[in-house]
């Protein structure tokens, strides 16, 4: 459940190097980068709402529907340049892996099955730690 407070942590960085880029290419990576800040912000409120579950099965179901949401608005944005749009779509698809996983863990926590979290475990840290080089890479393209 920790890792997923690192999920965004770079992120945040995103909103201020955003000043710099032309017009269209501007436009869309604030666009790309309100999305991702939202997701952040839902995540971070979340884990604060959840703090009375001792289970974290609330938590980490309430992570995989932001992290859902998050997915659908970054892969459902009207970009046009192939590089934001490459982007949004990878970092749609790692916050879909990062749903995926959450959930596996909270059914495998629910049922006491300790493999299965253990590979819920494995398969969300795998997934966050897609996030870095996918906003790396946008920071890089933003850049001005």
């Amino acid at each position: 459940m920790r890792e997923l407070v690192a999920l965004g942590v770079v992120a945040a960085a995103l909103l201020s190097s955003v000043a710099g880029c032309g017009s269209k290419k501007h436009s869309e990576c604030t666009e790309l980068v309100g999305v991702i800040n939202r997701g952040i912000s839902s995540l971070e409120k979340g884990q604060k709402q959840e703090k009375n579950d001792p289970s974290g099965t609330l938590e980490l179901r309430a992570m995989a529907e932001t992290a859902d949401k998050t997915a659908e608005e970054a892969q459902k944005l009207s970009l046009s340049l192939p590089e934001t749009k490459g982007i949004a779509q990878r970092y749609g698809a790692m916050a879909k892996e990062v749903a995926a996983a959450a959930r596996e863990i909270a059914d495998a926590a629910e049922k006491k099955d300790l493999d299965r979290v253990a590979k819920g475990r494995t398969a969300l840290t795998t997934a966050v730690e897609k996030e870095d080089p996918i906003v790396q890479e946008l920071n890089k393209l933003c850049a001005p």
